[in-house]
C-alpha cells in the first residue's frame, strides 16, 4: 500500500524525513526536504514509519541526477541526490538541532571536502552467491556493486578482480605507498601500511587498525587540533583514545616544551605509537600506554594543573566512568573530536556542570554519507 508524505528535512541518519496524510512520522531514503513524494511503507512503528520511494510527485528545484547507479537502494550515500552545498547545510542543521539545548555556542563554518568522489580509501564488502556489494538498510539484502563512487579508483580496480568464490566479508585499504590491501575481515590483517598526512608526514598502521578513510579531511582536522592546542598555551597534553598517536605527536612536533601521555586500548597500536614516536624524533616527550581509557585516566598523575584533554572516542561515545573521571581530575581545558553528533551531544550534557563550550566545528570527513566530524574546544568553570 503506498501513501503520500510531505518531507520537510534530512534527518540525522540521512534519511529524509517527512509527514504522512495521517499526520505520522515517515522516513525515506531518497526524497528531498520540499519535495511531495508516494512512498511504500515497509515498518510501521507506534510513533513513526519507515517508506520506500515509489514516485515524487513535486519535486525539489534542489534535485540533481545522482552520481551512484545504485542510490537509494545502497544505503551508504544519503546526498548524492543534492548538490553539495546543500548536503554541508543540512549537517551542519543537524549538528546544531542536536546541540540545542546548550546556548552560546560559537560555530565555525563548516570545513567542506574538496570532492565527493573517490575520497575513502578504507571500505567493507560482503560477498554472497557469487557477488560483492553492501548490506542495504535491513542489514541483510545484499546491493551487489562492481565498484564504488566514494572508493579510491585503485579500489573500485581491485574490486572488478575479487575471489568470489567463497562467501565472507572483505576489507579493501588503499594507501599510495603499498596500493590495495585485500583481506578477510574476520581474520584481520597484521600487515604494517603508511599512511602519509601533509601536516604531519608519514605514520605507519596495522592494515585492519584504525586510520582515517579520508587523507584530505584527516589533514585540515589535524591541522586545526595542532592550532588549538598551540592556542591553549597548555605544557602538557593527555590523549585518551588515541590510535596510533597522530594527534600527540603531531602536536609535540610543533611546540617543543609539550609533554604528551597518549592512551589507547589496543596494545598493537600503541606499538605503532611508540614507533611512530621515535620516527618523528619526540620519544622523550611522548608517552603511549595500553588498556581501557576510563581506567588508565583514573590514575594518570597531571604535572601541570592546566593540562589539555583530547579525547577522540569511537562512536558510543564515552561511558559514565570516562565522564566521572574528567571531572575528578577537571583538566584547564577539553577537545573533544567526535564521529557521532549524537553521543557529542549526550556526553556534553554530562559535562555541562564543569565545562562550558568555546566553538564547535564541522568537519565532513564523510562526504556524500550520513556522516561527519566534529571537534569541540571546552574549557573549564572557574570555582566561585
Amino acid at each position: 500500500m503506498s501513501e503520500k508524505a510531505t518531507i520537510r528535512a534530512f534527518a540525522n541518519g540521512g534519511e529524509a524525513v517527512g509527514t504522512l496524510e495521517s499526520g505520522k512520522t515517515v522516513f525515506v531514503r531518497g526524497a528531498i526536504p520540499g519535495e511531495v513524494v508516494e512512498v511504500e511503507i515497509f515498518q510501521d512503528k507506534n510513533r513513526y514509519s519507515r517508506g520506500r520511494l515509489l514516485n515524487i510527485i513535486e519535486e525539489s528545484s534542489e534535485r540533481i541526477a545522482s552520481f551512484c547507479p545504485e542510490f537509494p537502494r545502497c544505503p551508504g550515500c544519503s546526498y548524492c541526490h543534492v548538490p553539495y552545498r546543500v548536503e554541508l547545510e543540512w549537517k551542519q542543521k543537524q549538528l546544531e538541532y542536536l546541540l540545542r539545548d546548550f546556548e552560546g555556542i560559537v560555530y565555525n563554518s563548516p570545513v567542506g571536502a574538496p570532492g565527493r568522489t573517490h575520497w575513502r580509501n578504507k571500505l567493507t564488502l560482503h560477498i554472497e552467491n557469487s557477488r560483492c556489494g553492501y548490506r542495504s538498510d535491513d542489514n541483510m539484502t545484499l546491493v551487489p556493486v562492481t565498484s564504488c563512487a566514494i572508493a579510491a579508483e585503485p579500489i573500485n580496480e581491485k574490486i572488478a578482480a575479487l575471489d568470489l568464490r567463497q562467501e565472507k566479508s572483505v576489507i579493501l585499504r588503499y594507501t599510495p605507498q603499498e596500493g590495495v590491501a585485500v583481506f578477510d575481515r574476520e581474520k584481520g590483517c597484521r600487515k604494517i601500511i603508511t599512511e602519509h598526512l601533509r601536516e604531519a608526514g608519514v605514520f605507519k598502521v596495522a592494515a585492519d587498525g584504525f586510520f582515517q578513510t579520508n587523507p584530505e579531511i584527516a589533514d585540515k582536522l589535524l591541522s586545526y587540533v595542532v592550532s588549538e592546542v598551540q592556542a591553549a598555551n597548555c605544557r602538557e597534553l593527555c590523549e585518551l583514545y588515541c590510535g596510533v598517536g597522530v594527534f600527540s605527536i603531531a602536536c609535540a612536533g610543533k611546540i617543543p616544551e609539550l609533554k604528551c601521555t597518549g592512551v589507547e586500548i589496543s596494545k598493537d597500536s600503541v606499538i605503532r605509537c611508540r614507533n611512530n614516536a621515535a620516527n618523528h624524533h619526540v620519544s622523550e616527550r611522548c608517552r603511549f600506554h595500553a588498556g581501557d581509557a576510563g581506567t588508565l585516566f583514573s590514575r594518570y598523575k597531571p604535572q601541570n594543573s592546566d593540562f589539555l584533554l583530547l579525547v577522540d572516542p569511537p562512536r558510543t561515545g564515552m561511558d559514565k566512568n570516562m565522564i566521572n573521571c574528567i571531572k575528578r581530575h577537571h583538566p584547564a581545558q577539553l577537545i573533544y573530536i567526535s564521529c557521532a553528533a549524537d553521543t557529542l551531544a549526550r556526553d556534553l550534557r554530562n559535562l555541562a556542570s564543569d565545562y562550558t563550550i568555546e566553538r564547535v566545528t564541522l568537519f565532513d570527513m564523510f562526504p556524500s554519507t550520513a556522516h561527519f566530524e566534529t571537534v569541540t574546544v571546552l574549557k573549564r568553570i572557574a570555582a566561585e
